[in-house]
């Protein structure tokens, strides 16, 4: 959780709170909470000097957070991202604008689309599927966004696309053959 490098001030720290529990005067419930509180003021600062996201030299790494975008984008709102990364939406999507050039809402459907894609391609799962495994609640509605996104429906370039990777094939194996 935090990188303490080791430190000799935190390792003191955990020492002293540890041995307060020995003590059995009237101030020790008092004194754990002030051990604590050093421990973990002691614990911030370290984590804020080796932090990845205190780089001065190249600036925040909001890698994390498009991480997590991929792993969530079935379901994630900026709301929900907002509180789970503890920035305000506008500051969030001021952040999202900037590291990818769109808005969080064409980012999220490009990733939704970019995964229908594949899927229509690598499996021969139904529309209805496809539209659940990539956030959709209606396969209709799944369908309308991907043929505004690709100009083709589902279905359809599902169709075309084996069409086009079964000449692919044959192609490479005339050329492998000759």
């Amino acid at each position: 959780m935090f990188h303490t490098n080791d430190s000799f001030e935190i390792r003191t720290l955990v020492k002293n709170l540890f041995l307060e529990r020995f003590r059995y005067d009237k101030y020790v419930n008092r004194c754990d909470v002030y051990w604590l509180n050093l421990l973990f003021v002691n614990a911030l600062r370290n984590s804020y000097e080796y932090s990845q996201f205190s780089s001065s030299e190249s600036g925040p790494d909001y890698a994390p957070l498009l991480r997590y975008i991929q792993s969530h984008y079935q379901t994630i709102t900026l709301e929900q991202l907002s509180n789970k990364f503890n920035y305000s939406v506008p500051y969030l999507s001021k952040i999202i604008k900037e590291m990818t050039g769109e808005n969080f809402t064409k980012m999220i459907r490009k990733q939704k689309m970019e995964k229908a894609r594949h899927l229509l391609l690598k499996t021969k799962n139904s529309i209805e599927k496809i539209s659940e495994e990539t956030g959709y609640n209606s396969a209709d509605y799944f369908s309308r966004v991907f043929r505004q996104y690709y100009g083709i429906s589902p279905q359809k370039y599902r169709k075309d696309s084996s069409h086009f990777s079964s000449l692919d094939s044959s192609r490479t194996s005339v050329r492998l053959g000759a």
